[in-house]
């Protein structure tokens, strides 16, 4: 069964980056990533999927997660 780390955030921050390199140490393969900053993100961190949601409540942008 896959599941989902959804992570709301308003920019990327070096303990962001940290906790994607955790995340990607999980011996459970059947996950993804979502991390939803305020705005798009040029950077790539392998298979983490971004989604820019604009100056939103950290409850929109879980709530926006759930739905990717």
């Amino acid at each position: 069964m896959k599941f989902s780390i959804i992570i709301p955030v308003k920019n990327i921050t070096n303990y962001l980056r940290e906790t994607i390199e955790y995340c990607k140490e999980i011996d459970y393969s059947d996950f993804e990533i979502i991390i939803l900053p305020d705005e798009k993100v040029k950077k790539e961190f392998g298979k983490v999927k971004f989604i820019p949601t604009g100056n939103v409540t950290p409850s929109e942008k879980r709530d926006i997660g759930t739905k990717h």
